[in-house]
Order: C-alpha cells, then sequence, then structure tokens
C-alpha cells in the first residue's frame, strides 16, 4: 500500500488482569482514515464514532441486549453532560480535581502502563514471546526500546 517499505499493520491480543480479552488493530494500509473503540461487554456494546482523531467525542453508540437495559442506558444518558473533549477537556479536568476533590484525569501511573504496554508490543513482536506486565527494572527493555548492544 505504501510507496515505502513499512510496517502496515499490527494486531495485538491482551489477556487482561480480570481475565477479559481485548484486541488490538492497527494499520496505515486503508484509503479512509477510521479510527474506533468498540467495547464488548455481558449484555451492552458500547462503540464510539469512526473519526480518526477525535473518536473519543459524540456520538458514541450504546446496545442494551434487553429492553430493560436499553432503558437504563436511555436514563443515564439523559442525566449526563458533554465536557470538552480533547486538550481543553483535559485541561478543564485538571483544574476540576483538585477543586472538587476528584482524580487527575491522566496521572503519572497511567503514563507508565501506557509506556509499559507500548514496550511490551515492542518486545513481543521483535522475540515472538508474551509479556506479562507490570515490565519491571529487571526487564531488559525496561530502560530502551532498542535491542540490548545498540
Amino acid at each position: 500500500m505504501n510507496p515505502i517499505e513499512t510496517e502496515d499493520c499490527a494486531a495485538v491480543a491482551v489477556e487482561m488482569a480480570d481475565g477479559s480479552a481485548a484486541s488490538l488493530g492497527v494499520t496505515l494500509a486503508s484509503n479512509v482514515e477510521v479510527s474506533r473503540h468498540r467495547f464488548s461487554f455481558s449484555g451492552l456494546v458500547a462503540e464510539s464514532n469512526t473519526r480518526p482523531y477525535t473518536n473519543s467525542g459524540d456520538p458514541w453508540s450504546f446496545t442494551g441486549d434487553s429492553p430493560e437495559l436499553e432503558q437504563r442506558i436511555a436514563d443515564v444518558l439523559g442525566r449526563s453532560r458533554a465536557l470538552p473533549e480533547g486538550y481543553p477537556g483535559q485541561i478543564l479536568r485538571f483544574h476540576h480535581a483538585p477543586r472538587d476533590g476528584g482524580e487527575l484525569p491522566v496521572t503519572l501511573a497511567d503514563a507508565r502502563r501506557s509506556i509499559e504496554m507500548i514496550t511490551a508490543m515492542y518486545y513481543s513482536a521483535a522475540t515472538g514471546s508474551a509479556v506479562t506486565l507490570p515490565i519491571g527494572a529487571d526487564h531488559e527493555r525496561y530502560s530502551s526500546w532498542l535491542p540490548p548492544g545498540n
């Protein structure tokens, strides 16, 4: 697809700490730019819009597996209020957290988990092995994504 040699797709299978499964799929080989989140739970599916880079914003679809659950979803959505997305939304949440005694929208622990996940994906792709998180200081890629000796 691309005019230069590049890795143009990735698929990641993840077993979460609670035993649930997640799959991540990424490709550069698409004529249409699309991003999407889809969460499938027992009784409920939540799906984002498909706008690239802003797919966490509205509209979302929430589908319950019964009329009762559909009504509960409608009731909760009817009581919720939209907040700004992206950078303005993050700054607003950083402002509200200490004022209201709430949690910060992103913490250093969140950032660390993200870096560990990326490190695990790179390591798994390079070695073909499964990686258990969290990645500790004894992991060979703890300090760098480069293979040893580079």
